[in-house]
């Protein structure tokens, strides 16, 4: 959905908005600042005046419902307000109404995403790095999973490094952290009422981004911890090649075969899929295919594989990884 500013909200000032949280502070953005803009909205960077903290501000319009679609689940993961010891998350500090049209969250702002980190790193990453990536992916969404949520659409784009060292307010660099982000189209697998696990489903629909979507997603199925867990492999083996075997059929936005391109992720063999890399990739695919649909998945065992894999590669525990200044 395109954002057009209208006379209610749009200062003459440069466009300067406001976004008053009372107590939780007091938001302040141009809107020429952007810097993102998906489906139902944009992002800009902003200011709380209260403590002069740079943060984001994703803006949508008020019908769209979005919005307070993920500020509930990031509630339920427990960084929906400013004080919380969720790591690895970005905090939510407020969400409201800008006029009687539009709805913004303001949200701890914070570097950029694996996928632009990738393009600048030549469009793929190095063994030692990839590894590293999937020892916080598997930490960050088993997190996920305790709080009975499934992402639904992991990919480059929702995974981000934290900032630098801030002065003021003084925090920490973060540079060293990925972040999981987007919790828009996370969704509960654990019914609150009964406790149930949500049933089987072929008519679900589809969600996700086709490039990495699990090979259910394209069949309209319900989506479990398993389909989190085989997206995060596609991830890993699109930073470790620079491609993955079905980004043929998707290259042209006119002509995308959607069709084929489901076809090859649920037929093409994991010798195949992992061809020319260690072995411990292909025991990943084998492993999450065969999860059943309810299974919890052993997070640890998939953790301490890759784990094993890095120290045989003898690759210091230096926190390194390719785009890090010190890699230069």
């Amino acid at each position: 959905m395109k954002i057009n500013f209208p006379n209610e909200i749009a200062k003459n000032n440069d466009h300067i908005l406001t976004l008053n949280g009372g107590l939780e502070g007091k938001f302040v953005f141009n809107t020429n600042d952007c810097i993102g803009k998906g489906n139902y909205g944009k992002i800009f960077t902003g200011r709380d005046m209260y403590t002069y903290e740079e943060v984001a501000i994703k803006m949508e319009h008020i019908t769209s419902m979005e919005l307070f679609k993920e500020h509930r689940n990031y509630r339920i993961i427990g960084t929906g307000q400013r004080f919380h010891n969720v790591h690895g998350f970005p905090t939510i500090y407020y969400l409201g109404n800008l006029g009687l049209k539009y709805t913004a969250m303001a949200m701890e702002l914070l570097g950029p995403s694996l996928n632009e980190l990738f393009i600048r790193c030549g469009c793929i990453f190095s063994l030692k790095t990839v590894l590293m990536i999937a020892d916080q992916m598997i930490t960050r969404i088993e997190f996920m999973h305790d709080c009975k949520l499934v992402h639904r659409d992991l990919k480059p784009e929702n995974l981000a490094i934290g900032r630098t060292q801030q002065t003021l307010p003084y925090k920490e660099s973060m540079e060293n952290t990925i972040y999981l982000i987007d919790l828009g189209m996370a969704k509960e697998y654990v019914d609150p009422v009964s406790g149930m696990h949500i049933p089987f489903s072929r008519q679900a629909g589809v969600f996700g981004t086709y490039q990495f979507m699990s090979a259910n997603s394209h069949e309209n199925i319900e989506q479990s911890r398993k389909d989190d867990l085989e997206v995060l492999g596609y991830i890993l083996l699109f930073f470790v090649n620079g491609t993955l075997p079905w980004i043929k059929y998707l290259e042209n936005e006119n002509s995308m075969d959607l069709d084929k391109c489901g076809e090859m992720k649920r037929t093409i063999s994991i010798k195949n899929l992992c061809d020319g890399l260690p072995e411990e990739f292909a025991i990943y695919f084998d492993y999450v295919r065969k999860m059943d649909f309810f299974e919890e998945p052993d997070y640890e065992r998939l953790r301490l594989m890759f784990y094993t894999l890095y120290k045989q590669n003898e690759f210091p525990e230096d926190h390194i990884f390719d785009w890090s200044a010190e890699a230069d």
